[in-house]
């Protein structure tokens, strides 16, 4: 602006006016600018504007009485003082700054940079607000399942009939993250899983023959397992919004398979070591006599589309979800997979003088079945679980309960021709933050 101001006064007043001034050295400019009507050079314009802002700071530096307000009802010698107080502060230095502005091709660029940009992407409505929605809910959930019912509880009250024995699936344990909304669901679970069977350990003799060892010198039985551990990370996005109607998933699943780990068969190994009287194992190295296709680490992207149904049964609801999924090993891309998944849930809803969000029962089904390229069979799981929640401070806690039925390919492997047993899963759920339905 004072920049302006300066070229304001070279154009409307002429030199001798500027002279006359009183400025600490004359402005002088071209002698022939009146003759010829050329404009005056940049470098003495830049010249100009600087002298006319060392004089206006002279200027306005000088000492000046300043009238006492007439309106004002403060007496006159306090007004003086803070006058005197504002005097007393240091002047601030300015400076002119002379800016070369952007073209117009350049600023269309580095907006169209912005917008580009990961900034731009989380501003823009919000990541959050655009792909999960509004009314948010965090859930935390601890899941664990073995083939003892209750894991030994039944033993305790009298149901030996429904207790395990350590054979075909026997222990798994999980953990998961959920974030809730009214447009998408974003998940991340860690999961191990571990089958065993007893298997004594074979010994080729030097005269001919094999002899069988089931415990070694300290009593342990030897026993082959298996250990799984998957890594699954997903978004479920509603494509109508309000938490129902056409779904799309987008996951990826990492699948990590060992026979000495410190998932399922490091759990189990510590339960079974915090009392003598439990039985202990000898674990052999299976998995490198069994290194096929079957059990392959593998890194699964997979696709889902499905549909979410609710209704209410007056003061209760249910709900039901099918899904179409489809995947390929990024590791092995001859490995495919296919097949569907299908749950339905009846909650109490608000009976009992409950919220939604917080039923005192509920009741869900629910059924996966996938086949590949590489296993054989139909890998098939089924169960049923129950549930109760209840408020604690700015949590509801919903701890649950259920029995599932597995047919996957590490279950027929290790079922020996058998039956697949009855597996039982207890876990609890964490939930903060607002209701999506």
């Amino acid at each position: 602006m004072r920049v302006y101001t300066a070229l304001l006064f070279l154009v409307f007043l002429p030199n001798v006016i500027l002279a006359d001034h009183h400025l600490e050295e004359p402005i002088v400019l071209k002698s022939d600018f009146k003759e010829i009507m050329k404009p005056a050079s940049g470098e003495e314009l830049i010249d100009t504007a600087l002298k006319l802002e060392r004089e206006s700071g002279r200027q306005m530096a000088q000492k000046k009485d300043l009238p006492c307000p007439k309106t004002s009802d403060q007496p006159q010698e306090k007004q003086k003082k803070e006058i005197e107080k504002k005097k007393s502060v240091p002047e601030k230095k300015s400076f002119i700054c002379l800016c070369e502005v952007g073209s117009e091709e350049g600023k269309k660029k580095a907006q169209k940079e912005y917008e580009n940009s990961y900034a731009h992407f989380l501003e823009d409505k919000g990541f959050l607000e655009r792909y999960i929605g509004l009314n948010r809910q965090t859930d935390f959930t601890l899941r664990t399942g073995n083939d003892n019912w209750g894991h030994g509880l039944g033993r305790v009250i009298g149901l030996e009939e429904y207790d395990g024995d350590d054979r075909q699936r026997t222990f798994s344990a999980g953990v998961e993250y959920q974030l809730k909304g009214d447009e998408g669901e974003f998940s991340i679970s860690l999961d191990t899983t571990g089958w065993g069977n007893f298997a004594p350990l074979e010994t080729k003799l030097k005269g001919g023959g094999t002899s069988y060892e089931y415990q070694d010198e300290d009593g342990a039985y030897y026993q082959d397992f298996l250990e799984k551990d998957v890594l699954d990370v997903n978004y479920l996005g509603y494509l109508d919004g309000n938490g129902k109607g056409r779904t799309l998933r987008l996951g990826v699943r990492v699948e990590d398979f060992k026979d000495h780990g410190p998932g399922a068969q490091g759990i189990q190994d510590a339960f079974h070591g915090i009392n003598e009287d439990y039985i202990q194992y000898n674990y052999n190295d299976w998995l490198k006599d069994h290194n096929g296709d079957e059990f392959q680490d593998r890194i699964v992207g997979y696709l889902g589309f499905g549909k979410r149904w609710e209704a209410d049964l007056g003061k209760w609801k249910c709900s039901a979800t099918a899904e179409v999924l489809a995947g390929v090993d990024f590791l092995d891309p001859s490995y495919i997979e296919g097949g569907g998944r299908f749950s339905a849930e009846l909650n109490s809803g608000t009976a009992g003088g409950r919220q939604a969000d917080n039923p005192w029962f509920a009741v869900a089904l629910y059924d996966q079945a996938m086949a590949n390229t590489v296993d054989d069979g139909i890998d098939n799981s089924l169960g049923i679980m129950m549930s109760t929640s209840f408020r604690a401070g700015s949590a509801i806690i919903k701890p649950f309960m259920g029995v599932e039925y597995h047919d996957a390919t590490e279950d027929r492997f290790f079922n020996a021709g058998g039956e697949n047993e009855i597996y039982h899963t207890v876990g609890v759920m964490v939930s903060f933050g607002g209701t999506r339905h």
